[in-house]
């Protein structure tokens, strides 16, 4: 018996990526980083924030940084659409955020159609895992906790908000 099971035409599947744009380029993320994609909510600007945190948004009673990963990858800053997406990712610390203009579809992607030398090729690239080519689209594979880290005795990028908010009061 035949069947249309396209799951298990690859042995070599890295995954699921979830594909996001910003500036007219399309990226990545594997989707077992990524919590959840939201619509733009209000962001709360911080006084005093790195240049790097656009806010923080309250989620459900949990307060989460939001990230301009643009700066990261060297991109202007772009306007806000309807269209734009917080992606929140899990780091070993906490769910941040980025900003994309954004988010596309998720795709399976097998280990033996990512070019790895684009991420070998600049050693500034270091957040790069490699790229995919999908029908005619470019797709640059980001590795979430590189994106995320900002490589001095600070760690990730994200402000210290242990606790909840809940009812207006700040608990763990």
């Amino acid at each position: 018996m035949q069947g249309n099971n396209k799951v298990h035409q690859h042995d070599d599947v890295v995954g699921q990526w979830l594909t996001f744009s910003l500036n007219d380029e399309v990226y990545g993320i594997e989707v077992l980083k990524v919590r959840e994609a939201l619509r733009l909510m209000e962001i709360s600007i911080v006084p005093g924030s790195p240049s790097h945190v656009i806010g923080i948004i309250n989620l459900r009673g949990q307060v989460i940084t939001v990230n301009n990963v643009r700066m990261r990858l060297g991109l202007p800053d772009a306007d806000v659409t309807d269209d734009s997406r917080i992606i929140l990712i899990e780091t070993p610390d906490q769910t941040q955020g980025i900003l994309a203009d954004s988010v596309s579809e998720i795709v399976n992607i097998n280990s033996s159609d990512v070019d790895y030398s684009t991420s070998q090729a600049n050693d500034n690239n270091q957040y790069l895992i490699g790229t995919y080519k999908h029908g005619d689209i470019l797709v640059i594979l980001l590795s979430a906790e590189d994106i995320l880290f900002d490589g001095d005795e600070d760690g990730f990028w994200y402000l210290s908000y242990p606790g909840y908010l809940r009812d207006g009061i700040w608990s763990s």
